[in-house]
């Protein structure tokens, strides 16, 4: 195996991560079920802290094993995560 080979970027850590974000935001949408303005708060601000602490560790993962995959995945959850909370509690 050539050095090109071992050093390969692995993206399916990436789409994992982002996968695991869809599915968490969908089921904290769903869970709010109906709410309008202030019921919606309880689930909007748990997905927040699930979307935080999502980012926090990616990020300690990219720290721990030095993968540049890690630190894209940190850098998604947070931008697509924290638009698509605010997207997912406006409707």
């Amino acid at each position: 195996m050539n050095d090109t080979e071992k050093t390969k970027p692995n993206y399916w850590i990436v789409a994992y991560n982002l996968l695991i974000m869809v599915v968490y935001t969908v089921l904290c949408r769903l869970s709010a079920g109906n709410a309008k303005g202030e019921d919606m708060w309880g689930s909007g601000l748990f997905l927040l802290m699930l979307i935080g602490i999502h980012m926090i560790t990616c990020f300690v993962i990219a720290g721990a094993a030095g993968k540049k995959e890690w630190t894209l995945s940190g850098i998604l959850v947070l931008i697509i995560g924290f638009s698509s909370c605010c997207f997912a509690f406006s409707i």
